[in-house]
């Protein structure tokens, strides 16, 4: 059995960042009102040459140039997204192309929880000598989905991607640790797209009560199989979903004084799968992480489906 390393973080932003006052048009709200509720400021939302594989492709080259790589060693490529506008192929295979890799490479469909579930799959693969060098991505062109007349949803959600490298190393430095996931398929309907319509559909408040009842347990679960307790956590990256959300679910965890909770949704808004890598290249750059620290992810969204690790930070 190998060990499993986080090597590279890197992510691809859209150029256009839009304010709350831009996003307004008729709906019946204000800055301040989804500041309160939802914790954003802005968004950024995709041009039409920012293509979910554009996007994806940027960020993953980020990624394989900071792990120092040579892209041919990439044996194995995965893109969690919601938002492939169409239904085959996979974001994956052509991104590879694009990148000059021939490694295997499929796409992962597990909403805001896919970047945990891939990260996981990448870890297997490694661990059980199916691979040594993974690239994976979580990547949404999300703003595509969204009703613009919808007061629940519209200014919610952005675009973007981002994108790590895992490598095998020996097993003292295993860096990715046990994960816990799930689904509740009984409350699919909370985030979904009906059959035969373009825009999503949500429950906020059903969400809202979900996540803030039962996600800090999933959470403390993955801590545990780690060995590790949440107030020792250097950092806590749960998918940006609402910062009201984020906020309940550290005091819930009982988080160390010095543990950094990140906060990327301020900034970029809900962008699903590419929420969790998103957050942690924000917590590189500014230098509120360190390499090695011990984070805890989660993603949590349309399933509704769930997973969560404790990772060393790269």
């Amino acid at each position: 059995m190998n060990g499993v390393k986080i090597l590279s973080v890197a992510a691809q932003r859209p150029a256009a960042i839009v304010s709350n006052n831009e996003m307004i048009g008729d709906l019946d709200t204000d800055d301040a009102w989804i500041q309160a509720r939802t914790g954003i400021r802005t968004r950024g939302v995709a041009n039409d040459e920012e293509t979910l594989l554009e996007m994806s492709t940027g960020a993953a080259s980020k990624a394989i140039a900071a792990a120092g790589i040579d892209p041919a060693s990439i044996d194995l490529t995965i893109v969690a997204t919601s938002s492939n506008p169409i239904v085959t192929p996979g974001i994956a295979p052509p991104m590879t192309a694009r990148l000059g890799v021939s490694s295997g490479a499929f796409d992962v469909m597990a909403a805001c929880a896919g970047f945990c579930y891939s990260l996981n799959i990448a870890a297997d693969a490694i661990r059980t000598g199916s691979a040594r060098n993974v690239l994976l991505v979580g990547a949404e062109r999300i703003t595509d989905r969204m009703d613009p007349t919808d007061r629940n949803t519209a200014f919610l959600f952005g675009d973007g991607a981002g994108a790590v490298v895992v490598s095998a190393t020996d097993l003292a430095n295993d860096g990715v640790g046990p994960v816990v996931w799930g689904s509740d398929g009984n409350l699919a309907d909370y985030i979904h797209v009906p059959v035969g319509e373009k825009y999503l559909h949500m429950d906020g408040q059903g969400v809202f009560k979900w996540a803030i009842t039962k996600v800090a347990d999933i959470a403390r679960e993955a801590c545990e199989k780690a060995g590790i307790a949440p107030n020792e956590l250097a950092a806590f990256i749960p998918h940006q979903a609402n910062l009201r959300i984020i906020e309940a679910l550290a005091r819930n965890l009982k988080l160390g004084e010095n543990t950094v909770v990140a906060d990327d949704v301020r900034y970029a808004g809900n962008t699903s799968a590419a929420s969790v890598p998103m957050a942690l290249t924000r917590l590189k750059e500014e230098g509120r992480v360190q390499t090695g620290d011990p984070a805890l992810l989660i993603g949590f969204g349309s399933g509704m489906t769930w997973a969560s690790q404790v990772i060393r930070c790269p």
